[in-house]
């Protein structure tokens, strides 16, 4: 994904993960429920870890599985359709 992209991202949209599958082969999707927001909102201290990400974006994965979405991230995610998997599933 681009920064482009996640300017672009509205509560609700899908993103799909690059590595994860579901069960039938598809690409997991993970809902986007908040942002983009600044980083230093979340007021986290900076680490090795974080000290490059800039934004932040919400995803949720079915009920109970919760992620941030920062620059260090983006390469894990996808917009589905940009989607190369052979198997999508359903959107």
């Amino acid at each position: 994904m681009t920064l482009k992209q996640v300017k672009a991202l509205k509560l609700g949209d899908i993103l799909h993960h690059n590595n994860k599958k579901e069960k039938d082969g598809s690409c997991q999707k993970w809902k986007v429920i908040s942002g983009p927001k600044a980083y230093n909102y979340l007021n986290l201290k900076t680490t090795h870890k974080n000290k490059s990400a800039k934004f932040y974006v919400g995803l949720q994965h079915e009920k109970e599985q919760f992620a941030y979405l920062t620059e260090l991230w983006l390469h894990l995610y996808h917009l589905p359709n940009k989607c190369t998997n052979s198997n999508k599933g359903s959107e």
